[in-house]
């Protein structure tokens, strides 16, 4: 019915409208959000507000047209949503040499272990696509020596479970090996958001909980 149509996946945030889009079905390049809209400007800085090199991972700055004009009635929230006329996103990312990119993670969601940076949802990618796995969540927890230590919670397919060891061995083919995780807990179900996400924070205070 369809034959012939085009297929576009966005990104984006509330502030910024779109960033950037991804012809899905003539680009095969299923791990970026895309290229930069026409218009708009993107700028991937590091904690000094200094630009990376392209491949390296940094916090995104955007201008554009389309981004909002501010938070109503809150002028030191909207001050601080923007940075020497940047629009500050707490999405960290990087770009390749042919202009795509990719999302690394959320500010939020960063996990600060032994002084690197690492973002749960890259890792979270790779283990997706074990078939053992059904769904996934990475997370830090407190770590005397490394300040937080890398832990997975996993809801498993079926009666095949796999150990920590083949979880880090896995991870290994496909990350840095402080990446991989330390620590495995299988859950029975996740705990969802509204629109359906993991509610990570809750996840979080459940982990700490059995962890006691």
């Amino acid at each position: 019915m369809f034959a012939g149509a085009r297929l576009y996946e966005s990104y984006g945030s509330s502030e910024a409208s779109y960033i950037s889009y991804l012809d899905v079905l003539r680009e095969h390049n299923p791990n970026s959000v895309g290229k930069p809209y026409p218009g708009v400007q993107i700028s991937i800085r590091d904690e000094q507000f200094r630009e990376v090199p392209t491949g390296e991972i940094g916090q995104l700055y955007v201008r554009s047209d389309m981004i909002f004009l501010g938070y109503h009635q809150l002028p030191n929230e909207t001050a601080a949503a923007f940075r020497e006329g940047w629009l500050v996103l707490e999405d960290y990312v990087y770009q390749d040499e042919t202009g795509y990119l990719y999302l690394a993670g959320r500010l939020k969601n960063r996990i600060i272990t032994g002084g690197l940076n690492v973002y749960p949802e890259e890792i979270e990618r790779v283990l997706e696509h074990l078939p053992e796995i059904q769904e996934v969540m990475v997370l830090g927890v407190p770590d005397d020596y490394w300040g937080e230590q890398l832990a997975v919670l996993v809801k498993w397919n079926d009666d095949k479970h796999l150990s920590i060891d083949e979880i880090k061995n896995y991870c290994r083919q496909y990350l840095a090996s402080y990446k991989a995780p330390k620590q495995l807990l299988a859950v029975d179900e996740f705990i969802y958001t509204s629109s359906g996400k993991i509610a990570r924070q809750a996840m979080k205070d459940y982990v700490k909980r059995a962890m006691v």
